[in-house]
């Protein structure tokens, strides 16, 4: 769940306001209870937002890389992780976040999975395509073919409008493990 006060990119706050606030501020949430307003200025638009896949791994988190933690944290019992893990079924694989609104976005930035704890195929960010969906309209794809772990930094030429970001792994049946997903607009 977001904190009240979460930074930007360039270290300004950002106020969580009141559910009768501008209309400039988020739905409610059931699933991620997020009800929040955000600046004018670039942010963090994902930890505002609510993750969502069909294959998670049993020890991955589903909102594990919208929580701010740029760490791999895998589940160990009742204790959330911070990081998202997919199956191994033989698919492509996809994660995606929901901002619950249509936003700017200038950059997406993706941590791939680091450590011992991660699955070899998962601490690789190749293969992997990113979708911007505005409703249900991709305005917006970008794919790497060659690995770019740690961190794939993705800084749009031009803006675009999306409500949606969905990271692929265009592999049938490769684990796709993402520590965190940051999503820069306004």
């Amino acid at each position: 769940m977001p904190s009240t006060s979460p930074s930007n990119t360039v270290g300004n706050p950002v106020t969580a306001q009141p559910s009768s606030g501008p209309t400039a501020c988020l739905s409610p949430s059931l699933e991620c209870l997020a009800n929040t307003c955000v600046a004018e200025e670039n942010t963090n638009l994902a930890i505002f937002g609510c993750g969502h896949s069909v294959y998670v791994s049993e020890r991955g988190y589903i909102n594990g890389p919208i929580d701010g933690n740029t760490t791999t944290h895998f589940s160990d019992g009742l204790l959330r992780g911070s990081t998202y893990e997919s199956t191994d079924e033989h698919v492509p694989h996809w994660w995606e976040v929901n901002l619950h609104g249509t936003f700017t976005i200038a950059q997406v930035k993706i941590f791939g999975c680091e450590g011992e704890s991660c699955h070899p195929e998962g601490k690789k960010l190749d293969q992997i395509r990113v979708d911007i969906f505005n409703g249900l309209t991709i305005v917006s794809t970008y794919a790497f073919f060659h690995d770019q772990a740690p961190v794939l930094d993705l800084i749009f030429p031009i803006e675009v409008q999306g409500q949606i970001i969905r990271v692929t792994k265009m592999q049938n049946g490769k684990i796709l493990s993402l520590s965190e997903v940051q999503v820069i607009g306004r």
